[in-house]
């Protein structure tokens, strides 16, 4: 068969309120928001031809702006600013998801959940192939008990039960030791009043470091897992809420699926950008040609 044409294109995205209205002034500088769309055509034995993704990573974590975070690191104050601005701006387009697949770490989790706060609500899905890639503390994950109960409208029936696996991946050296991670000149971060600062389960992430990172085959073999899933599902509209180092990839896997080579030059790399911003939406619409 014949490869339909791709045609890159950005379309704006204005906030859904109008200017009079309070709630309005705090979306107001997102009225120009622009959201990367493409066309891809997806081959039909995929599965995924006629399905829209929209990737989204986490709004802005403790992890993101300074040295020392809490184990599973939640949001900041701004961050869940970032959630109420967006949820606002593009409330017209979240709207039409029918499908939520989160990342089961906290930061994704309350990511989700308020960006999508009803009052009526897409079906919320939580799966470990598409955490973020596991070579720093910041990168573990809680036991799924204790998300489950602060996420009750989550479905965590895919999550392996307990604590994360991936903390065997880790090596416990005290907490005199620091965090082997790149460092951001920053030493602490608000939180969220209303979020919990931790678990007092968990160990120090400072007293963690990781001695057998995934490799870009167990990252690979995620995201054809995770992609075999999607074209199993129903739902035609799905969110994705991941994270920078998984999305990059997953883009890549979508395009070279396509026959696109590596699907990281010209226009392509214009269209996906190396990294996601916090809270940044992409949404990848995929046509039903074959291959």
């Amino acid at each position: 068969g014949t490869t339909a044409a791709v045609q890159p294109c950005w379309v704006s995205r204005t906030p859904t309120t109008s200017p009079e209205q309070p709630e309005a002034a705090m979306a107001h500088h997102l009225a120009e928001m622009k959201i990367p769309t493409m066309t891809l055509a997806c081959p039909d034995r995929a599965g995924l031809g006629g399905k829209t993704l929209l990737l989204i990573r986490h709004a802005e974590g403790q992890h993101n702006v300074a040295d020392t975070f809490d184990f599973d690191p939640p949001l900041t104050a701004e961050g869940h600013e970032q959630v109420q601005q967006t949820s606002l701006a593009l409330g017209d387009l979240l709207r039409t998801v029918e499908l939520v697949v989160v990342s089961p770490l906290r930061r994704t989790l309350q990511t989700a959940t308020g960006l999508f706060p009803g009052p009526k609500l897409p079906i919320f899905v939580a799966l470990d192939s598409i955490r973020e890639v596991v070579e720093s503390p910041c990168n573990l994950r809680c036991q799924r008990e204790e998300s489950q109960a602060h996420f009750p409208n989550v479905d965590f029936s895919r999550v392996s039960e307990g604590s994360d696996p991936m903390l065997s991946r880790f090596s416990d050296v005290g907490s005199g030791e620091p965090v082997r991670r790149k460092k951001r000149g920053k030493q602490s971060a608000p939180c969220d009043p209303s979020t919990p600062s931790g678990f007092p389960s968990h160990p120090d992430p400072a007293g963690l470091y990781c001695t057998q990172g995934e490799t870009d085959t167990e990252i690979g073999a995620r995201i054809v897992g995770f992609l075999d899933w999607v074209s199993h599902r129903d739902e035609q509209r799905i969110a994705v809420v991941s994270h920078a180092r998984f999305l990059v990839p997953l883009c890549r896997a979508l395009w070279s699926d396509q026959g696109k080579g590596d699907g990281w030059t010209g226009v392509n790399r214009q269209v996906h950008r190396d990294i996601f911003a916090n809270c940044e939406v992409r949404e990848v619409v995929i046509s039903a040609a074959q291959l």
